[in-house]
C-alpha cells in the first residue's frame, strides 16, 4: 500500500472519529438535559 492510500484511510478514520465524538457529545448533552428536566419536574411537584 502506498503512502497516499495510507493518508486517505487515516483521514477517513479521523473524520469518522470526529463524527463519533460529536455524536457522543450531543448524546451526553441530551442525557444531561433530560436528567435536569426530570429533576426539576420532580422538584416542582
Amino acid at each position: 500500500m502506498n503512502s497516499l492510500t495510507n493518508k486517505t484511510i487515516l483521514l477517513k478514520i479521523r473524520k469518522q472519529e470526529l463524527y463519533w465524538n460529536r455524536d457522543k457529545h450531543i448524546a451526553l448533552h441530551n442525557m444531561k438535559s433530560n436528567l435536569m428536566d426530570s429533576v426539576l419536574n420532580h422538584a416542582n411537584k
